[in-house]
């Protein structure tokens, strides 16, 4: 990318970069929806698969894993070979084992078809950050993030709306079909569709540009946060039904309904969060806001006694949970520079990643330890806290850091 065009951010013409933008977050949330259509049908594929709590968390927790393992390799390589054929690669294949799950004859199978979309799904999110920031102008990078991200809660948005009503008539398998062809064909759009992203800026020739990059302490502060943001995310994401089914006494409708409300309060907060981070020119103000009321949340969901309390205290998480999302993203890239940008937010990506296999995972354990989601909860609150006093060190080295 030329100076000037890194300048602009925008270098494809108006009706087709809205389209790009469009499919770019239609594309990344047909691969939210393969995961969180798992979380939603969880009582019923319990049931049909004869698999407890541990072992649900285990299915989590391969899709989680090979999808962390991915996310280096994936910003690598939309780095050097380019983000967009990426992005069409694992929209497909993410898709393609979305019907995989529909047809699972067993725990193995799916255990198996979820490691491998995981895997996938990295080259959708990582490629995808790439292309949508680019375009945007420089100084909107947290509000291109903030709507990429939009992408993964609508997913779940369509999924709570209309899952529950789908699932008597096609049951659960048949849902998961549906909506993974609809994804086969939003994928095949994309790629045919011409001049679908911005140039992007290169990185300098060598493995130099990387390892300065990776011995930088902003990355693996941003690191810990990043742990906290989608361990707390992908856990209420996938145990949501379950603690509303099984321990506060909701149907599966009524978790269907909390999980799309929840959605859809989430999904704007992706984009204002992002706004207000450019706008103010503080984003590490905004991560810690955010934290501050996900971590209350979080204890009083914790304690909360009733369905009522416990639904109110899950959509104040939803409303700021992903608030922060763009503004986090976009810190190592305003202290390090566009040039890494794919390999800043695999290694942003695959710490945030980690947090979403280990918290989902101990969440179940202690679920069957305890008998309650109490203790686990309890844990995600403290979590925050400990990434609020990150949060604080990188206000700090964003404040010292040169504009770029």
């Amino acid at each position: 990318m030329t100076a000037r065009a890194e300048q602009s951010g925008v270098t494809v013409p108006g009706r087709r970069r809205a389209a790009a933008i469009a499919l770019l977050v239609a594309g990344q949330s047909t691969a939210g929806l393969a995961l969180g259509a798992v979380g939603l049908f969880l009582p019923l594929i319990r049931a049909d698969l004869g698999i407890g709590f541990t072992q649900a968390g285990g299915i989590a927790a391969a899709a989680m894993i090979t999808y962390a393992l991915m996310q280096v390799p994936a910003g690598h390589l939309a780095d050097v070979l380019g983000a967009r054929r990426l992005f069409v690669v694992g929209t497909v294949g993410v898709n393609l084992c979305t019907l995989g799950i529909a047809a699972a004859p067993s725990y193995a199978f799916l255990v198996v078809d979820q490691a491998v979309s995981g895997a996938l799904r990295a080259l959708v999110f990582i490629p995808g950050m790439v292309l949508i920031t680019g375009l945007f102008a420089r100084e909107r990078r947290s509000t291109a993030l903030g709507v990429f991200a939009i992408g993964g809660v609508s997913g779940n948005v369509l999924l709570g709306a209309v899952g529950p009503l789908l699932v008597g008539p096609l049951g659960w398998r048949g849902v998961l079909a549906l909506f993974g062809a609809a994804g086969l064909v939003l994928a095949v759009v994309y790629g045919v569709l011409r001049d679908a992203g911005a140039p992007q800026a290169r990185p300098a020739p060598g493995g130099e540009g990387a390892r300065d990059v990776l011995r930088h302490p902003v990355l693996w502060v941003a690191g810990v946060v990043q742990l906290v943001r989608f361990g707390v995310v992908n856990t209420l994401t996938f145990w949501l039904p379950t603690l509303l089914v099984e321990e506060r006494g909701a149907t599966l409708r009524t978790a269907g309904i909390v999980m799309g409300v929840g959605g859809l309060l989430m999904a704007p907060m992706n984009y204002l969060g992002g706004v207000l981070a450019d706008r103010t020119g503080r984003p590490a103000a905004v991560v810690g806001g955010s934290l501050v009321v996900l971590g209350v949340a979080l204890a009083v969901l914790a304690g909360a006694d009733g369905l009522a309390v416990t639904v109110a205290c899950v959509l104040v998480a939803h409303v700021v949970m992903q608030l922060y999302f763009g503004p986090l993203f976009s810190i190592p890239v305003r202290v390090l520079g566009a040039a890494r940008a794919g390999l800043l937010t695999g290694v942003s990506n695959g710490c945030a990643c980690l947090g979403a296999v280990t918290f989902s995972w101990a969440l179940g354990w202690t679920k069957d330890l305890t008998g309650s989601f109490t203790p686990g909860l309890v844990g995600l609150s403290v979590a925050c806290a400990v990434a609020l006093t990150a949060t604080w060190r990188l206000g700090r080295m964003l404040r010292a850091a040169p504009s770029r």
